[in-house]
């Protein structure tokens, strides 16, 4: 009612006054006249000021918030510590795609690297910072947040990575940001599904090759959440393979380091169907694992070890 009420000249002061978040989630929030944005600028700071969680933490963007006029208004809610967090997320949000964002971008970015901002808020930085055509300090902040190794900076690096595009950053970056967030204790869950999802199919392959050589050889890791690693890695390889054929020696090399999770993961499940169906180059691996590989280890030993890697590459009794 009340949003639909704001869109009368004669009501819209008194309701954005009494109940802004109505504005913001029912009504036409993204197109707001200069006086209306000062209004609902006003009720949300007011409305903090007395329940600093009044957004519930959902995500809201209203781009009306900002106007260009307000621009000072705007700077000193989002570089202000003491602003309850809900709002700086929420004008930080409404910032993203906005035309004062580069007009911010020196306080965007020094929130974006402020560690002792909350996270939710240092990422909502960083996303209005991503919609800056020509804003351009990725390539030093993330092999900085790399090096830095803190769960936070891996996080953001992870996160803001897929929203910038994975082109403009090499395939080691990626893979070693991945490393670094699994073996850190205690990680977040959840960090990895976009890359996982989004990375390119023609990065695939090159960024198995970085991941499959750090986590080495003879399917030993030395990462706290090497199951989580294995089940990464799997799905990366589940992907690839839905693109295009492999060669038998490629498969193997990246099944080499992990170790398989039959009747738990989808992707390792996925994989073992597959090989199963693909007799030539289940074959052609299950020959190299068990005759051709160098080691002193028995066949027994190297079945098990093959067997580890896919439930798909288990031996059969014809098997030659």
């Amino acid at each position: 009612m009340h949003a639909w009420l704001a869109r009368d000249p004669a009501f819209a002061s008194k309701v954005i006054a009494a109940d802004p978040m109505g504005v913001i989630e029912y009504g036409e929030a993204d197109s707001l006249s200069l006086v209306q944005a000062h209004d609902v600028l006003n009720a949300l700071k007011s409305v903090a000021s007395v329940n600093p969680r009044f957004s519930k933490w959902e995500r809201y963007s209203p781009k009306g918030i900002a106007h260009p006029a307000l621009i000072g208004a705007l700077r000193e809610i989002i570089v202000t510590s003491q602003t309850p967090v809900a709002l700086r997320v929420l004008v930080l949000e409404a910032m993203k795609g906005s035309a004062i964002a580069a007009d911010l971008s020196h306080e965007l970015h020094a929130i974006l690297i402020d560690d002792e901002a909350a996270y939710i808020v240092r990422y909502a930085a960083g996303k209005a910072l991503t919609a800056i055509p020509k804003w351009d300090e990725w390539l030093t902040l993330m092999p900085t947040w790399l090096e830095r190794g803190d769960e936070t900076s891996v996080r953001l690096a992870i996160e803001l990575m897929d929203r910038i595009g994975y082109e403009r950053f090499d395939d080691c970056l990626i893979a070693h940001l991945v490393l670094a967030h699994l073996g850190e204790k205690n990680h977040i869950g959840g960090v990895l599904m976009n890359l996982e999802r989004n990375l390119p199919f023609h990065r695939l392959h090159p960024v198995l090759d970085v991941l499959a050589d750090a986590a080495g050889s003879g399917g030993e890791t030395t990462f706290e959440s090497s199951s989580e690693l294995d089940d990464f890695a799997y799905r990366l390889v589940v992907r690839r393979l839905s693109t295009a054929d492999v060669t038998p020696n490629q498969l193997w090399s990246w099944l080499v380091p992990f170790k398989s999770r039959d009747g738990i993961s989808v992707a390792t499940a996925e994989l073992a169907q597959y090989l199963r169906a693909q007799e030539s180059l289940r074959r052609a691996i299950q020959r190299h694992a068990l005759f051709e590989a160098s080691g002193d280890q028995s066949l027994w030993e190297r079945a098990m070890f093959m067997s580890d890697r896919s439930g798909g590459l288990r031996p059969s009794p014809d098997i030659s």
